[in-house]
């Protein structure tokens, strides 16, 4: 009777490939809006670069020069030279400079107008690796070439390990792709609750327990039908924004198809636990939609909020469905390895778990016939 029923319901559902077609073209048409309406807030601010001033000295502040003339240092910080304090002094009074270097006895020393700049936490680092290497090198021996290197390598160093992974630096497009489709996962509660409330629901149940007085069964095969046609739609969704958006989805894609057909299976469930309990399809479906629109503003889906200000963030993470998947789906594609894939199966688990115990306990009598 399972399979009966799945290729009943399949063959019925398939028919109305209009709804089909919304659940994908909304999404794609959402996209695009989104994608270039707030592609600027995933864009860097441009900066000005860092000017910095060397003092002539000794030895060390010919090696240090030697360091900013690398090109991965004067891509960020502009240097001149000066001879003496005085020249420094006035140059940062009129705004010339940021901030300058000197040696003095055994000790380099950087004077700076504005501490809080980004530019003197990236000048600090670099002053402090090289005195570390200075330690490598004696006074007499020092290789112009070798300190070239080492300011490419620190900035480097640097850049990456505040840098995102993957060799990717992610697009509006790249971020909506991934929430509007666990945007879509969701909706696909909605599909479970019309196919389960035009087969199982008041009148329509009422003919089936004339015929048969196996209902589960039933449940089953309804269930398996609207995850195949939710996971059509994803597949059809992941595809388009891959080949037209150019939508960034990672090289882990079967670990990317598991998280998404695991929430599937999840949001299917939500819109059964839902539909068993009200039982009434009209506030069954205005119900589930309040739940996923509110929920996907909350996880950041439509706009990036920071909800850390009220010491929801961390909570809203761990907590809401669509968030964790989102999150796991991000450091699966990233490869940044910030979620773990076996907590999400345990979170999903134990979230499928209650909506179960929830369905079964609401439709108990009936199952029990």
């Amino acid at each position: 009777m399972i399979i009966s029923t799945f290729k009943y319901t399949l063959k019925r559902e398939i028919r109305d490939y209009t709804s089909m077609l919304l659940m994908v073209f909304f999404p794609a048409i959402l996209a695009l809006i989104v994608g270039n309406a707030l592609q600027g807030d995933f864009q860097a601010p441009k900066t000005e670069k860092y000017k910095v001033a060397l003092i002539e000295g000794d030895m060390y502040m010919e090696s240090l020069k030697s360091v900013f003339a690398a090109e991965a240092v004067s891509n960020i910080t502009e240097t001149i030279i000066l001879n003496n304090h005085s020249e420094a002094d006035n140059a940062l009074l009129l705004g010339e400079i940021h901030g300058y270097i000197w040696y003095d006895s055994d000790e380099i020393n950087f004077v700076v107008e504005d501490p809080e700049l980004q530019g003197v936490a990236i000048i600090t680092f670099i002053l402090t690796q090289f005195t570390r290497n200075q330690n490598i090198f004696t006074h007499q021996n020092v290789n112009y070439n070798d300190y070239d290197v080492i300011g490419n390598r620190l900035l480097e160093t640097y850049i990456q390990a505040r840098g995102l992974s993957n060799n990717h630096i992610p697009r509006a497009f790249d971020y909506y792709g991934v929430t509007l489709t666990v945007l879509v996962c969701l909706f696909g509660s909605l599909y479970a609750i019309k196919i389960i409330s035009d087969t199982l629901i008041g009148r329509k149940q009422e003919r089936l327990l004339s015929v048969t007085n196996r209902l589960l069964p039933i449940y089953i095969g309804v269930l398996l039908a609207s995850i195949l046609l939710v996971a059509m739609q994803i597949s059809v969704l992941l595809i388009f924004y891959k080949m037209v958006y150019g939508v960034f989805l990672g090289s882990n894609y079967f670990r990317l198809i598991a998280i998404l057909f695991i929430f599937i299976i999840f949001s299917n469930l939500f819109g059964l636990a839902l539909i068993s309990v009200v039982k009434d399809y009209g506030i069954a479906y205005t119900l589930a939609n309040i739940i996923i629109l509110g929920s996907t503003f909350l996880a950041g889906g439509f706009v990036i909020i920071d909800l850390d200000h009220f010491g929801a963030g961390r909570l809203i993470n761990q907590l809401l469905p669509n968030a964790v998947c989102q999150n796991v789906l991000f450091s699966t594609i990233y490869e940044t390895n910030s979620v773990s894939f076996i907590e999400y199966i345990q979170v999903m688990a134990a979230g499928a778990s209650i909506l179960i115990i929830v369905a079964v306990l609401t439709n108990k009598r009936r199952l029990a016939k």
